[in-house]
Formats: structure tokens, sequence, C-alpha cells
């Protein structure tokens, strides 16, 4: 029973901090609020998690799991969100099927992932809108995957190292700008498109596919 009240109370910590996060951002919300909104003492919510990052990462990190689980599925291993930010392409694969195998791969997981998107979408938002040590990690994870990437995808647009850097760094920001404009529009996105589909399609769009 003591454990049953102990996960009810956890629940009402992570939907009031939601909640909060939403609505006035991650330098908005205090420890306090959310003890408020949980309708406990702010004592008592030190108890579950120790500051307020903890509490974040811990609202994100399922939704991350799964999809995480996903990728790592349908790229068969070669894209991962965890550890070290690894892209696993294989050097001597000619530039065409390399794309035919990532329009298939990206086909797959629009489907795949507009389900998760969905019943996961306050955490992406959490995810993708707050500046805190989850958001730099994704952004720093997002920015590596498009490093790797660009030397296959843009060759014909880059003369050497210097210009592979730059137009990496362009794709990286212009990356997670992107994703966010997707979930904050999603009610206007056209009829019968997922967020995953939108994604996906995003991401064809930045590797040429």
């Amino acid at each position: 029973m003591a454990q049953v009240l102990k996960e009810e109370l956890r629940g009402r910590i992570i939907e009031s901090a939601k909640q909060e996060l939403l609505e006035k951002g991650y330098k908005g919300v205090s420890m306090r609020k959310i003890a408020q909104g949980a309708d406990m003492t702010v004592g008592n919510l030190y108890r579950y998690f120790e500051n307020k990052d903890d509490l974040i990462n811990q609202i994100i990190e399922p939704a991350m799991r799964a999809i995480d689980a996903v990728l790592m599925e349908e790229s068969s291993h070669m894209v991962s969100l965890f550890d070290a930010p690894h892209v696993r392409i294989v050097e001597d694969i000619p530039v065409e099927e390399l794309k035919k195998r990532a329009t298939m791969v990206i086909k797959n997981l629009a489907y795949r992932l507009d389900d998760l998107l969905v019943r996961h979408y306050d955490e992406i938002m959490i995810l993708t809108e707050n500046e805190n040590d989850i958001n730099q990690k994704f952004t720093d994870w997002l920015k590596c995957i498009v490093k790797i990437c660009v030397p296959h995808f843009h060759k014909t647009h880059c003369q050497s190292p210097e210009e592979q850097e730059l137009l990496s760094d362009i794709i990286g920001e212009s990356a997670l700008t992107g994703i966010k404009y997707i979930f904050r529009n999603r009610e206007n996105l056209p009829e019968g498109m997922g967020l995953g589909q939108a994604m996906m399609m995003y991401v064809k769009t930045l590797l040429q596919l």
C-alpha cells in the first residue's frame, strides 16, 4: 500500500512539473511551484527528485527510450540516442545505395514514430523548448549526427573539410529549429500527416534524399 501511495505521489509531481514546464518554460519553473501543483510540501518533493534537472530528465527519459528502441530497430542498430552519439556508416557503400537505404529507413520510421510522438508529445515539447542539460545533450547529439552524414550526402556542395564543417553547423542548427517548428505547429500539418511523417519529410530534405 505504501509503495502504491509513493508511486501516486511521484505521478502527481511529474504531472505538475509537465504543466508548469509547458506553460512557463524551464527558467520560469520552481520546485516550490511544482510542489504546490502536486499538493505537497517542497521538502517532500525533494525526497523524490534531487533538483529541477533530475525531475525533467526523469520526465523525458521514458519517451527517449521508447523512440530510441524504434530508431535502433529500424536502422539495424546504426542510429542510437544514447551512449556516445553515433551513426555507423559503412565507408565502401556507394552514395546512391546509401541514399536508397536511408530512404527506406526513414519511410519505415515515419509511420512507426507517428504514434510514439503523439503519446509523448508533451515530453518532446519539454525536451526541445527548455534549455537544460538534457536539451543540450540532445542538441549535441543532433549536430553530431549531421556532421557524420554531411560528408556522405552533401559531397557535391563541399570542396574542403572547412566547408563540410560550416555546412554541418548550419544544417545542425536548422534541424533543431525545424523539429521545434513541426511540434509547435502540430495542428496545422496537412490532413492525414502525422508528426513522424512530417519529421521524416524534413530529414529527407536535409539529407537531399
